[in-house]
């Protein structure tokens, strides 16, 4: 089993993600009436070796489960600092506003401590503005490990069967030299897994391609920890995760570990956010989109605006899971008749597969 450990300086573009709880509360919730459209404003800016903020703003129509979102373009969208440096964003797709910020290059530098804004302005003129978030040093994990656990699931055909399943716990120190404080914390993962074609049998087969599949993954969960309740130096063995041990780990597999810190109003804001995921479904889905969070129009302050903006430090750490043939076989053949006809098109065709590419990730050592 292989780990490594270090600070990340990619920015983490996937908000996502708790849980389906096992006993529900009752949640009072503010549902938008009728066909009106409600801002959405989802801000990251992550301290790294090159920090970066990124922005996305959309418009929801009703409290639709699978509302689409409205992309926002032709907004100006500035990050400041509480020194009243400031930078503007450059939009770099559909609603999506993006700037990377080197050290020295731009007026605002991104470092723990910093206290940091985010202001809105809309093509028809209307102001929001966030209220200031300060960055807050990450711990580094000392390591992730993961177990085998069989529990018994519904099938497909309605059927119970045992499901074997990867659970990960991690250990985390909960201090942190010069910083006295006990950090909010904040996961996210992603999954890299190897899948190769099949070879065709036929007198002069094509190359059988080799993919590397990317996908997040525990998207219908938001993993946090607030630290302000251990009074102990380290958290050990804190239940992150669990993926059904399938086909993906036939050929080897990493888990990508994102470990972010928290402003206290951000860990309150993603623990609403699980609190509607654990009656709704997944992030990306409408409704857990519209919670309140730190935005304001200047205007109107009675408008509900979505969203949050949130300054953070990662650390990363990716695990390495090899094979295990014993336990399943490849997604696809080894060898394909060409007239087998339930043969799937991404068995001859990977890079079909949501997320793959053919170029080995650097990472990718087992």
């Amino acid at each position: 089993m292989k780990s490594r450990i270090f600070l990340s300086g990619c920015l983490w573009m996937g908000i996502a993600m708790v849980g389906i709880s096992g006993c529900l509360t009752e949640i009072t919730l503010d549902v938008p009436p009728g066909e009106e459209r409600k801002l959405v404003i989802r801000g990251a800016l992550l301290d790294g070796d090159t920090s970066r903020i990124s922005v996305e703003i959309t418009y929801l129509a009703d409290f639709v489960k699978f509302d689409i979102p409205e992309k926002v373009n032709d907004a100006i969208v500035v990050l400041s600092d509480v020194e009243n440096h400031m930078v503007t964003l450059p939009a770099k797709g559909e609603g999506l506003y993006e700037l990377t910020i080197p050290d020295g290059d731009y007026p605002i530098v991104v470092r723990t401590g910093g206290a940091y804004q985010l202001s809105v302005q809309l093509s028809d003129g209307r102001n929001y503005i966030s209220r200031v978030e300060q960055l807050y040093p990450v711990p580094v994990p000392d390591s992730v490990t993961y177990t085998v656990a069989s529990r018994d699931v519904i099938n497909e055909a309605g059927n119970i069967e045992a499901q074997e399943f990867l659970r990960f716990v991690i250990n985390t120190p909960l201090t942190q030299p010069g910083y006295s404080g006990r950090p909010y914390l904040k996961w996210s993962f992603l999954g890299t897994y190897q899948f190769t074609e099949s070879a065709v049998d036929v007198p002069l087969p094509p190359p059988v391609k080799v993919c590397y599949i990317f996908e997040d993954v525990n998207l219908e969960n938001v993993v946090t920890y607030n630290g302000e309740e251990n009074s102990q130096d380290e958290l050990s063995g804190f239940f992150l995760l669990e993926e059904p041990y399938d086909y993906r780990f036939s050929e080897g597999f990493y888990l990508t570990l994102y470990q972010e810190s928290l402003s206290p109003g951000a860990y309150e804001y993603w623990e609403r956010i699980a609190q509607v995921l654990a009656l709704s479904g997944t992030f990306f889905d409408a409704p857990p989109g519209k919670v309140r969070g730190n935005f304001t129009n200047i205007d109107d302050p009675s408008e509900e605006v979505f969203g949050y903006f949130y300054a953070t430090q990662r650390a990363m750490m990716r695990l390495y899971i090899p094979p295990d043939t014993r336990r399943f076989s490849r997604f696809c053949p080894a060898l394909i008749q060409t007239e087998e006809e339930d043969a799937l098109p991404t068995c001859f065709n990977c890079l079909l597969r949501a997320g793959s590419t053919l170029e080995k990730p650097d990472f990718w050592d087992p």
